[in-house]
């Protein structure tokens, strides 16, 4: 294990009243240059009319494309077989004709002959819940940019890093510890091994000074959150209601069985986006059930379906 990991999973384990103080410590001091390089793309991405806007999309995919081809040994054969050339990449619409790669072309192959020559990273799986997972390798600045990404998601809503959060994650440990302080996020994580009418006592039962700002996790974890809150007493239901300032919706699609007993009984302001764990696109809700991609993120193109 490195050494970051240690120190991460140690200040996981701090008591809530020593790890609180953490989180007044910038982001921009916790995760470095690259987090704060994303933020000042993000700012300008922001202010780009759209022709400059995608002017900057197709030279980064021309850019991508090429050192695909110069540093990948699967990239640089697969396109030769299928008879692209880089050359054809002139406007968006000639992203078209760059062959589509599947995962099983890629199971196909070694992690060594889809990995850019001398790279080093965090080895990731994904997909291992559908039986077909798939090792790649993350650059060890990923993280940072994806935070300053999903850090800006957030804050349109009005989240900052000092509000305390209280997050369903799937999180299994000590059934006889219902609530566990994460001072890397400033949240208290959920035993997912605890009943919800637990939760909901043990969230009432913290310090009044112990405010909860942000619901985060699945949406129908938080769906069953909110059937647990709307149990309570008028006085208590109303009291927790007043002092949220919002959900944040990941890792699940929330359907309207989900959305709205969370908008009825806890608050309608809430955050959802969509991401991948190979972390090449992230969007976030702009309307209901609309959703629009991050272009410092990555390239989506909409296609029929």
């Amino acid at each position: 294990m490195s050494v970051l990991a240690v120190l991460k999973n140690r200040v996981e384990s701090l008591p809530a009243w020593v790890g609180r103080p953490l989180a007044n410590v910038p982001f921009t001091l916790r995760l470095g240059p690259e987090y704060m390089r994303a933020q000042r793309a993000i700012r300008r991405a922001e202010r780009l009319t759209d022709a400059v806007a995608m002017a900057g999309t197709l030279q980064q995919l021309r850019d991508l494309v090429r050192f695909a081809i110069d540093q990948v040994e699967f990239y640089r054969e697969f396109y030769r077989d299928k008879g692209f050339a880089p050359g054809e990449l002139q406007t968006l619409a000639d992203w078209e004709r760059v062959p589509v790669v599947t995962k099983a072309d890629l199971q196909g192959v070694p992690l060594s002959a889809r990995t850019a020559r001398d790279a080093k990273g965090m080895k990731i799986n994904t997909g291992g819940t559908s039986g077909q997972p798939l090792e790649f390798y993350l650059d060890h600045q990923a993280f940072a940019r994806e935070w300053a990404h999903m850090h800006r998601i957030w804050q349109a809503h009005g989240y900052r890093p000092q509000h305390l959060k209280l997050t369903f994650r799937g999180k299994h440990f000590d059934p006889a510890q219902v609530l566990r302080y994460n001072a890397v996020h400033n949240e208290y994580v959920v035993n997912a091994n605890a009943p919800m009418a637990a939760v909901v006592q043990a969230v009432m039962a913290l310090p009044r000074s112990t405010v909860i700002r942000w619901l985060h996790g699945y949406p129908s974890l938080v769906a069953e959150f909110a059937h647990a809150v709307a149990a309570l007493p008028a006085m208590e239901r109303a009291t927790f209601r007043a002092r949220l300032f919002g959900v944040l919706l990941g890792s699940e699609y929330p359907v309207p069985v989900y959305r709205t007993v969370i908008e009825e009984v806890l608050t309608t302001n809430v955050v959802s986006w969509y991401g991948h764990s190979e972390m090449a696109i992230l969007a976030r809700e702009t309307a209901s059930g609309v959703y629009e991609s991050l272009p410092t993120y990555g390239f989506a193109e909409a296609v029929p379906a």
